[in-house]
């Protein structure tokens, strides 16, 4: 009896060790790099170039905080900023994937800004607003965390702001130019 209560303990005390979110520390990662204009665009007729940075978090109570921080865009002005599942691709736009979502659409073609699924809860929209510099910044926390199923590849500058409404739900505008992600 003594040997069961002494590996019950043991047991517990690891299962406590492991869960506690005061032992477990974040997850911290980030990506700098050129945001890469797409061929004939008006960031790449602009001859704007821009440089982004992504930081990332994985919380211990299992949300993904995210920061957004670019300069070199036109000034005093509101871009869409969509976090994607493909690589950056300067000709292709296309080649950036869908928008990164927690449950994905399982009918993307047939109905691609269904705002079930294109919605701020279920994909991550960094909009920014530049300053004079042509700088600027933005943060979402989701109530989900990223994984080895939900990596971003990539995140898409657009010429608007991401719609939330009904009809157009998650659309921003054309692509305007591409941050390649690698966490």
């Amino acid at each position: 009896m003594t040997r069961t209560v002494a590996v019950a303990v043991a047991a517990l005390a690891v299962g406590v060790f492991v869960a506690s979110p005061v032992i477990v520390r974040p997850v911290e990662v980030s990506t700098t790099g050129p945001v890469l204009p797409y061929l004939g665009s008006e960031l790449d007729t602009a001859g704007r170039r821009a440089v982004g940075r992504l930081d990332v978090e994985l919380d211990t109570s299992g949300r993904t905080h995210l920061r957004l921080e670019v300069s070199g865009l036109d000034p005093h002005r509101e871009y869409g900023a969509n976090v994607h599942t493909g690589r950056c691709d300067p000709a292709d736009p296309g080649a950036a994937g869908r928008h990164l979502q927690q449950v994905p659409n399982p009918e993307p073609e047939k109905y691609p800004n269904d705002p079930v699924y294109a919605n701020r809860g279920n994909e991550i929209w960094l909009d920014v607003t530049t300053d004079a510099t042509g700088s600027g910044h933005a943060r979402a926390t989701q109530e989900w965390q990223l994984s080895p199923a939900r990596v971003p590849a990539s995140v898409i500058i657009h010429a608007e702001p991401t719609w939330p409404g009904p009809l157009r739900a998650g659309w921003a505008g054309p692509a305007l130019a591409c941050l390649e992600v690698t966490l």
